[in-house]
């Protein structure tokens, strides 16, 4: 799990993706194995991930590193668009957020 006093993750920030309730599993899934497998070039640049069941909505957080330029936030939001394509079209608030240095 991703924390806040990590120097990596203070300047950074994350992708919050928010899927139906019946979807959070498969989703995580899915993360778990991009994550672990050879999907993604820039895995130096991803810090953690979270997945959050809470009454109020489900969410899974994927959390990049302060050293990501744009260029690299882009092309992680199209991987994770292109690889999770028929789980993403039903899921609302995918966004990414800075953390702004916040402890």
């Amino acid at each position: 799990m991703p924390m806040w006093e990590d120097e990596a993750n203070q300047k950074g920030g994350r992708f919050t993706i928010c899927p139906p309730r019946n979807q959070l599993n498969s989703l995580w899934d899915s993360i778990v194995l991009l994550l672990a497998g050879e999907t993604i070039d820039d895995k130096d640049l991803i810090c953690g991930a979270v997945c959050a069941r809470r009454d109020r909505g489900d969410r899974v957080e994927l959390w990049i590193s302060g050293d990501a330029y744009s260029r690299d936030i882009d092309r992680i939001r199209d991987l994770l668009s292109m690889e999770l394509g028929h789980e993403m079209k039903e899921m609302k608030n995918v966004k990414y957020k800075k953390h702004l240095g916040k402890p």
